[in-house]
Formats: C-alpha cells, sequence, structure tokens
C-alpha cells in the first residue's frame, strides 16, 4: 500500500468526476442521481496512485440556532478505507479549523435539506434503510471517531470542538458541542 494523498479543490464540474466516482465505488447508492455540490464548495479527495479512495466537502454556517459563532459542516462523506477516510476527514478539520470556526460538525452536506446525519447500524450485511433514514456503510461512525469526533447525544450528528478535546455537560445534561461557557 502506498502513502495516501489528499487533494484540496474547489468544485465545478470537471473536477467533480473523481469525487462522485468514490461514492459510485462505495457501492450502496446503485441508480441513485449524484448528490449536489455547489460550485466553489471546498472539496478534498483522498488518492493512491491515480484511484480515489475517500472524499468530504466542508462549509462555514455563520450562525446556527444555540451554537454561538461560526460552525464548520463537512459533508459529502464517502470513503472505501478507513485510513483515506480518517485523513480526508482531518484535513477538512484542518482547513476549517483555519477558517476559524467554532466547531466542525459532521456529517452535513451544507444544511439539513440535504443528507445530515449517520446512520448508527450494526456491522454486519447492509440492509435496506427505513424510507427517508440516512444509508452509509457500518463504518462510518468510527471514521468520524478516529478523526476526533463525538457522537451529538440529541441525533446522529457527530461534533468536533476545537480547542478542546473534552466535551462537558450542558444544563440540561446533553453533552455540548463546543465546550465554551456560553454554549451551557
Amino acid at each position: 500500500m502506498s502513502e495516501v494523498r489528499i487533494e484540496r479543490f474547489d468544485a465545478s464540474p470537471e473536477r467533480l468526476e473523481a469525487f462522485e466516482r468514490v461514492r459510485d465505488l462505495v457501492g450502496l447508492y446503485a441508480g441513485a442521481a449524484p448528490e449536489t455540490v455547489p460550485a466553489g464548495t471546498t472539496c478534498f479527495l483522498a488518492w493512491e496512485g491515480d484511484a480515489p479512495l475517500a472524499r468530504a466537502s466542508v462549509f462555514v454556517a455563520p450562525g446556527l440556532h444555540h451554537a454561538p459563532g461560526p460552525s464548520g459542516l463537512v459533508g459529502h462523506y464517502e470513503a472505501l478505507r478507513q485510513d483515506a477516510g480518517v485523513a480526508v476527514l482531518k484535513a477538512a478539520c484542518h482547513a476549517l479549523t483555519e477558517r476559524r470556526v467554532a466547531r466542525v460538525l459532521g456529517p452535513m452536506n451544507g444544511s439539513t435539506w440535504a443528507r445530515y446525519r449517520l446512520a448508527l447500524r450494526e456491522t454486519g450485511p447492509d440492509s435496506p434503510p427505513f424510507l427517508a433514514e440516512p444509508w452509509n456503510p457500518a463504518r462510518y461512525p468510527d471514521d468520524f471517531a478516529a478523526a476526533g469526533f463525538v457522537a451529538d447525544a440529541r441525533t446522529t450528528r457527530a461534533a468536533r470542538t476545537i480547542g478542546s478535546t473534552t466535551s462537558r455537560p450542558t444544563r440540561n445534561g446533553s453533552p455540548s458541542r463546543c465546550g465554551a461557557p456560553e454554549c451551557g
């Protein structure tokens, strides 16, 4: 196995072919339409040689309800291998840290109108999802955890705190996504 290389680029129709190929190779989405990636979105691809292995995109949401400050969103995540997926997630988090976000949430493809959470399933054969439920390989929550994300108790979305490795409970007992006093 050679070293995984991470490529960062702004989305454009000609650049998204390999990005979409990763999703196709995962194999769960046969016959599904490609996911929309707005032009100019910052995207990441993990490559081994000339083979794309993992992908992700990043967005910044200036203000989310009950989440002060800008939030970084990691979306369009797909990975054929965990090592490549974790490398893409870490690169995405690093890019969002450079943009000085208060927290990183994922997966969220730009908004909750698109895919925005992980299915937490048992490892084993991939059974069909319930109508309108997320669909992903059973390994994906472990990929996010290996990249430093922690599950949000209120949803199946993961969050990564910037500037702290711990999460403290809020007044109502649910974990804080940002760990800062103003979040509780």
